[in-house]
């Protein structure tokens, strides 16, 4: 007997409420297997359900969540470096006076961010140029922030700051780009 779409779609709500619900790590964990098993949903739901259950995980158990789904900032870095690599082959960024590469900000590291991880230059007159995959916390939508800041000065007028979202990384690669142009040649 197969389940009508109604039917199907009612017992998904139902799941995603149980699964926010849920305070133990090994009930997710089997939820998640059987969720990954089961054939009487089509993949958006889920990819749904999957994505609820990593949420919520990720809250209450960040190692088991690593361990079943991986880093929390693997789609970040994976996104960032393919942008380090393009700019690198672009710009000449042997001036940098930070480290170059993806590099896990101070907001993550301090537990403010559930997400932070960011690409930046910095050149010989402390201008700094930077692109930041940032996620306030597992429930939130991830952003980009595109930064040009004079490094040791409180006067934010001198600088930019652009948001932009994650589906626009087009958009804040190009405006990073603009920026480096800019700091690179000074």
């Amino acid at each position: 007997m197969t389940l009508n779409k109604k039917q199907i779609d009612r017992q998904v709500k139902t799941a995603k409420e149980r699964i926010r619900s849920l305070t133990d790590a090994k009930a997710l964990v089997r939820f998640h297997e059987n969720v990954e098993r089961f054939k009487g949903i089509d993949e958006v739901q889920r990819e749904d359900l999957i994505e609820t259950i990593e949420e919520r995980l990720r809250s209450i158990s960040p190692g088991v969540a690593t361990k079943v789904f991986g880093p929390k900032d693997s789609a970040a870095r994976e996104c960032l470096e393919q942008i380090f690599l393009r700019t690198a082959s672009e710009f000449d960024l042997s001036g940098n006076e930070v480290k170059n590469g993806v590099k896990t900000g101070g907001d993550m590291i301090a537990g403010r961010k559930h997400v932070d991880v960011y690409i930046s230059y910095k050149n010989n007159e402390k201008w700094r140029a930077a692109l930041a995959w940032l996620q306030d916390s597992p429930g939130d939508q991830a952003y980009l922030r595109v930064e040009k800041i004079l490094v040791g000065t409180q006067n934010k007028n001198d600088g930019e700051d652009a948001l932009f979202s994650v589906q626009q990384v087009d958009l804040a690669e190009e405006k990073y780009r603009q920026i480096l142009s800019e700091l690179v040649g000074k």
